[in-house]
């Protein structure tokens, strides 16, 4: 189905169109088979509910460098968000964004209430893998597999990873999902072939009745959830042929200065439009402003380094002496990044503050903090050539930026050169792949990419659908409309 015939198509069918290209994402994947988690339901819903994906990390980098190559080729929007990582929350929307889709990609299983700081990665689960669609997958219940790429975990594997997620969420088992997701897991435990059980390390009538235990409850009890996270860990080293219970699990490192950047990035909301010399980043920074312009303040994010005295000074010179203002912005780009990050450091400590004596006075969200370009992209050399590079300190110099969300305008290289001829095209390809790598490596991450829309309106209107921006039209835009 093309993009077109899938505008015109109901919520269900559009989502539906979200799932097929997923699946045939998901397919191209080589390495070990990809784990769906949890199983949909009937009545599943693409604007609540999400996918829950187990891969390796390579297999997970790679999922997202293909999404970001069909949005450049125009075919859907999607959102990168990562506070952790074991877990990365992948969001696809059509273009018109009427319908989107939630993946939660899995790297490796770290609901353990009773081991907090541990991790087991998604390897260690490549032996109970169902790669062959068994006769206890049948189950009532009403739950499909609208992903055909993924293979589901054994039967009571899977239910250990069921009861320890609600655990870890405290979900109330009263939830029609969740007692469904229960009567699943129980039947196909039920029906666990004879081979199976012989195979198993462990007593498997002891799993048995903590399954009958928690589908007749109303919560879950401390002995079950105990008792599902031995079993797991059990199972899953004498598959290792390990003796140990915790000697294939990994301490997950705990970061205070990563939980205070997920607290900055909470308290005052920021975004910055990046993309190639040409993309349109100050029109769509104009746009955005002009329809929400009691929530969003925009901030020229070059203002930061030229509006300085001393950079006034010295670039003057540099013009006079016939140097180029861009080399000389390259040359120079260490000092004129480290400015203006402490600028933008002190603007981010103005709004904290007013925002703690607005919310004692008068409670409300602070607008919008929108930058036509982000800070790090200062760090990228050459970039009207075929070959833009990172300067060799930029990665350290990264970790100290202010933490903001990045939204990506990709832009086919036609309509690119119509406007920057002097960009080539292996350029426009290696700039915009920078961008999203500096992005991703930012603590949280946050990474909007639109796709190739073809005007700033349809773009803009994108976004603020994305990102959930009120829009307020101006007087002076109502009237423009009324005169069209």
């Amino acid at each position: 189905m093309t993009t077109a015939s899938a505008l015109q198509c109901s919520p269900a069918q559009r989502s539906t169109t979200l799932l097929s290209f997923l699946n045939s994402l998901l397919l191209r994947i080589e390495g070990m088979p990809i784990v769906l988690l949890r199983p949909l339901p009937t009545n599943f819903d693409s604007q609540v509910d999400d996918i829950d994906l187990l891969l390796s990390t390579e297999q997970r980098f790679r999922v997202l460098q293909m999404v970001f190559d069909a949005a450049a080729a125009e075919q859907v929007h999607f959102r990168i968000q990562q506070s952790s990582e074991q877990k990365v929350q992948l969001k696809l929307w059509t273009e018109n964004c009427d319908s989107n889709l939630i993946v939660d990609l899995w790297s490796s299983f770290s609901q353990l209430p009773y081991h907090r700081r541990t991790q087991i990665q998604a390897e260690h689960f490549s032996k109970f893998q169902n790669c062959r669609p068994p006769a206890e997958d049948s189950e009532p219940g009403g739950f499909q597999n609208p992903l055909p790429a993924t293979v589901r975990l054994r039967s009571d594997i899977e239910f250990c990873l069921l009861i320890l997620h609600l655990a870890s969420k405290k979900r109330p088992l009263s939830s029609p999902v969740v007692r469904e997701r229960l009567e699943s897991a129980f039947h196909r435990l039920r029906i666990l072939s004879v081979t199976d059980r012989i195979e198993m390390k462990l007593d498997f009538e002891a799993l048995m009745q903590t399954a009958e235990n928690t589908c007749a409850a109303t919560n879950l009890r401390d002995d079950d959830v105990r008792m599902a996270e031995s079993y797991l860990f059990s199972e899953i080293a004498g598959a290792q042929g390990k003796t140990g219970q915790c000697e294939f699990c990994e301490e997950r490192p705990h970061r205070l200065v990563d939980s205070v950047r997920r607290w900055i990035a909470r308290c005052v909301p920021a975004i910055a439009i990046v993309g190639s010399d040409g993309s349109g980043k100050t029109t769509m920074s104009k746009t955005l402003a002009d329809s929400s312009p009691m929530t969003i303040q925009t901030l020229i994010a070059k203002k930061l380094y030229r509006r300085s005295l001393m950079y006034r000074l010295v670039s003057g010179v540099a013009k006079r002496k016939g140097q180029d203002r861009g080399l000389f912005d390259d040359k120079h780009c260490v000092i004129l990044t480290i400015r203006a990050a402490i600028i933008l450091w002190a603007i981010f400590l103005h709004r904290l503050i007013l925002r703690f004596f607005r919310n004692a006075a008068c409670p409300g969200n602070p607008p919008l903090m929108l930058l036509d370009r982000s800070v790090s992209s200062f760090l990228i050399q050459d970039r009207k050539s075929s070959d833009p590079q990172l300067h060799p300190w930029a990665k350290l110099i990264e970790r100290y930026l202010p933490p903001v969300t990045t939204v990506l305008l990709t832009v086919s290289y036609a309509l690119l050169s119509s406007r920057k001829q002097e960009m080539t095209l292996a350029g426009h390809r290696r700039y915009q792949q920078i961008l999203v790598d500096q992005s991703l490596r930012q603590t949280p991450v946050d990474l909007l990419v639109i796709a190739n829309n073809r005007n700033a309106s349809d773009s803009a209107s994108a976004i603020q659908r994305i990102l959930d921006v009120p829009v307020q039209r101006t007087e002076s835009a109502m009237s423009k409309e009324f005169a069209a």
